[in-house]
């Protein structure tokens, strides 16, 4: 037996075994970059050689064909022993045993050619899903292309950045200067609320224009975006947009949301397979994407992805879709923010605090001292944040593009930074999660300037549509700005079970019932109202935000009227459930359809006076 025969049964052994792998993960829907994966393939059959081919000037044939194998196998033998739920400390045994294994398996094809054959045709086999995979992934024909007239877009949100946190909004600390100066020459919303308090209903909101009831993506920590919906992405694509996303936050990575993007990617390597996570961990730190995002540098390279794309469809009529992730928990800024902000003290504690993550702390109780810590934290991943938006927009307009890009900055939701006990986004709706900072900057078409009305991010889509010069979908018309400008700004949650899991696992004693139920906030001036009918049909908060940041008074039994108004709107909205239910509800007096009809919340339904 040739010493090339015991590389290549080496290396066929595990090219088979990482296809067979990939064609599970298809199988499973979480390939993730089915090409990238590939590559990684031909590498570690590769490896596998070289080590075969080094091992036979000192072993015979078969074993070196099994050491190349085993070494390489070893990797796929971690990951399958730790997804059989195996415990930990038969991982390494394990894992050991099946590596071995694999090794006499490649032995053993060295030494017979018919063997070596069929494993070649079984590696054939088991690549054909990715071929199918990466055929199916071309980009499709185009529509043509919008007039010339019309202007790229770029849709930045800053995930989880509070509205009073930027300086722009008067924050004491000047924590974006890069976003304040973009705003000199922008349109700025002193007053934009989002429908949700977390990331996944909230973007399907801004990406259709529909409520959280409407479009249904609530209720688990990692839901997809349902297909049929109209999006603003697919608007702009079928207008002849190439359009793309890079994304650090990982809720944004399930199913649905990359379907009308020509590319969609995080700043790690996509996919469950064993060289994509053991890449991720080489490259990145860790295998999990949320440890990744403990790690700075994320926001540079969703950004660097962005340039790539940006340059390679020069010419084109471009979508951008960014989502970067710095102020969200834990706050790992560079040393050099951090001391900007916390200036000595000793914030070891609200540093704890933050690496615990809002799973562990959303629910206890903040120490007063520790706020001023936690506070500067956050500050200085904003700032950290602010540096990098600011040097791909100069990167913009050194290209001489900035001034024909409609540029939209906004945030998904806000931040609780020890405000009534709590830190974190979950578990309850306020004004600190809830508005949120909005610029909208195209200076050949937009005046710059504050504009005090109230708007909610629902209105995106059809405010971007609008201003391309294309055709509104009725559902994103609905609230467009400034068609809907002024109206009482309204937001929903469902019943947060598998947050309240989580917390029950730290804290098997916490009293969750006046949290549970769906919700629905209503913000109307200062008072703000939180109702769910889950809690009893009179159930219902009323708070004045302005005297009372923190929500220590509840006002509703002091001021009935205000609380059957604002109810009277949360109840004409679409709920979460079947229609079923909502055709149960009572019906409105003729005054409150009325008014509700005027607001906008009520659409046409003369015969129950509901919302639809």
């Amino acid at each position: 037996m040739s010493r090339w025969t015991s590389g290549l049964a080496a290396a066929s052994l595990v090219g088979a075994a990482s296809l067979g792998e990939l064609a599970l993960w298809i199988a499973l829907g979480a390939a993730g970059d089915v090409a990238w994966t590939l590559g990684a393939t031909l590498a570690a059959a590769a490896v596998a050689a070289g080590i075969a081919l080094g091992s036979s000037f000192v072993l015979s044939g078969p074993l070196a064909a099994a050491a190349g194998a085993a070494v390489a196998l070893w990797p796929f033998a971690m990951h399958a022993v730790h997804r059989s739920g195996a415990p930990g400390a038969l991982l390494l045994p394990l894992s050991l045993a099946a590596a071995a294994l694999g090794g006499a398996l490649a032995a053993a094809v060295a030494r017979r050619p018919a063997w070596l054959a069929a494993l070649g045709v079984a590696a054939a086999v088991a690549a054909a899903p990715a071929a199918l995979a990466l055929w199916s992934a071309r980009s499709p024909a185009r529509p043509d292309p919008p007039p010339a007239a019309a202007s790229d877009v770029v849709l930045l949100v800053l995930d989880t950045t509070r509205r009073d946190h930027l300086s722009l909004y008067g924050h004491p600390e000047k924590t974006t200067p890069e976003i304040d100066a973009l705003a000199r020459s922008a349109r700025v919303y002193d007053d934009a609320w989002s429908a949700a308090p977390w990331t996944a209903p909230s973007h399907a909101s801004m990406f259709t224009g529909l409520l959280p009831a409407e479009h249904d993506v609530d209720g688990t920590d990692a839901p997809p975006l349902p297909s049929g919906l109209r999006t603003l992405a697919g608007a702009l694509r079928d207008a002849g947009y190439r359009t793309a996303g890079f994304v650090a936050n990982p809720n944004l990575l399930s199913p649905g949301w990359s379907r009308d993007f020509d590319v969609w990617e995080p700043p790690w390597i996509r996919g469950s397979h064993t060289l994509v996570l053991l890449a991720n961990t080489l490259l990145r730190g860790d295998s999990d994407p949320w440890q990744q995002n403990r790690t700075t540098g994320t926001t540079a390279r969703v950004l660097a992805g962005a340039r790539r794309w940006w340059a390679a469809n020069e010419g084109a009529h471009r979508f951008l879709f960014l989502n970067v992730l710095d102020p969200h928990a834990p706050y790992r800024a560079p040393p050099a923010d951090v001391e900007r902000f916390v200036r000595g003290r000793d914030c070891e504690r609200g540093r704890l605090i933050s690496d615990g993550g809002f799973y562990e702390y959303a629910h206890t109780r903040i120490a007063p001292a520790d706020r001023a810590c936690i506070a500067a934290l956050y500050d200085a991943e904003l700032h950290a944040m602010d540096r990098e938006v600011g040097a791909f927009f100069r990167w913009v307009e050194e290209r001489g593009e900035l001034h024909r890009t409609l540029v939209v900055i906004t945030s998904d939701h806000g931040e609780r930074l020890g405000e009534s006990g709590h830190v974190g986004h979950l578990f309850e709706m306020d004004q600190h999660l809830l508005r949120v900072p909005l610029i909208a900057r195209h200076p050949e078409t937009l005046p710059p300037g504050r504009v005090g009305e109230r708007v909610m991010l629902t209105g995106l889509p059809g405010f971007v549509l609008a201003h391309q010069g294309l055709p509104v979908p009725d559902a994103m018309a609905r609230w467009s700005f400034p068609v809907a400008a002024g109206r009482p700004a309204v937001a929903q949650h469902r019943h947060f079970g598998w947050y309240f899991d989580r917390i029950r696992a730290e804290d098997p004693g916490f009293d969750f019932s006046p949290q549970r139920g769906d919700w629905t906030a209503v913000a109307d001036g200062d008072l703000l109202l939180r109702w769910s009918p889950e809690q009893g049909i009179d159930a219902a908060q009323l708070y004045d935000t302005a005297a009372d940041p923190e929500l220590a008074h509840d006002l509703a039994a002091a001021r009935p009227d205000d609380v059957a108004a604002l109810r009277a709107i949360a109840e004409a909205l679409p709920r979460f459930g079947d229609a079923t239910d909502r055709a149960r509800a009572a019906p409105l007096d003729p005054e409150q359809a009325r008014r509700l009809r005027e607001l906008g919340y009520l659409r046409d339904d003369a015969e129950t006076g509901r919302a639809r």
